[in-house]
C-alpha cells in the first residue's frame, strides 16, 4: 500500500511541474510580447520626436522657403498614401540626426479677418507635411503636419469680425 501512495505522489508531483513549466513558459511568452511592444512604442516616439523637430524647424525657415517645395492643396490621404518616390520627385528633402526627410508646403490662403498682433498684416497660412525615412532607406511611415500662420497681405476686406491670430504654428497632426 505504502508503494502504490509514493508512485501516486510521484505523479500528482510530476503533473504540478508540468502545470508550473506551461505557466512559467505562458509568462515568458507574455513578457516577451509585452518586450516588444515597448519597443514599438518606444522607437515610433523616438521618430515622432524627431519628425516634429525637422517640423518645427521647416517652420521657422518658412519666411526663407518662399515658394519651394509648395505644391497644390492635397488631401491627408492622398499624402498617407504617397510611395517614395512620389516624396522624392516633388519634395524638398534633407538629413536630421540619424534620418532623411522630405517635406511639401501648400498654401492654405490668407485670412483677411484675421489680425496679427503687433504686426500690420494679415495671416496667411500654409500646411507643412514631413515624411521622415531611416537612414537605411526603410520608411519609418511617420508623417507630421503642421499648420503655421505668417504675415500675409490681402487686397480683400474683412466682412466679419475681425481676431487676433499669432505668427507660428497653429496646430499639429501626427498622421502615420
Amino acid at each position: 500500500m505504502k508503494n502504490s501512495q509514493q508512485g501516486m505522489v510521484l505523479i500528482i508531483v510530476l503533473i504540478f511541474l508540468e502545470i508550473f513549466f506551461i505557466l512559467e513558459l505562458y509568462a515568458v511568452q507574455s513578457n516577451t510580447v509585452e518586450m516588444k511592444l515597448a519597443r514599438n512604442y518606444w522607437e515610433k516616439h523616438i521618430i515622432s520626436s524627431a519628425a516634429d523637430a525637422v517640423l518645427r524647424r521647416l517652420e521657422d525657415g518658412l519666411v526663407e522657403s518662399e515658394g519651394q517645395c509648395e505644391i497644390p492643396l492635397v488631401s491627408v490621404a492622398f499624402l498617407i498614401h504617397q510611395p517614395l518616390s512620389w516624396w522624392q520627385r516633388v519634395s524638398c528633402s534633407g538629413e536630421f540626426e540619424q534620418y532623411h526627410y522630405y517635406s511639401v508646403v501648400e498654401r492654405l490662403g490668407v485670412d483677411a479677418c484675421a489680425v496679427i498682433r503687433n504686426v500690420d498684416a494679415k495671416a496667411e497660412y500654409f500646411r507643412l507635411s514631413v515624411l521622415l525615412v531611416t537612414e537605411d532607406g526603410g520608411v519609418a511611415r511617420v508623417i507630421m503636419q503642421s499648420v503655421v500662420a505668417r504675415a500675409g497681405h490681402s487686397q480683400e476686406s474683412c466682412q466679419e469680425q475681425g481676431h487676433v491670430v499669432q505668427l507660428g504654428r497653429q496646430s499639429w497632426l501626427g498622421l502615420v
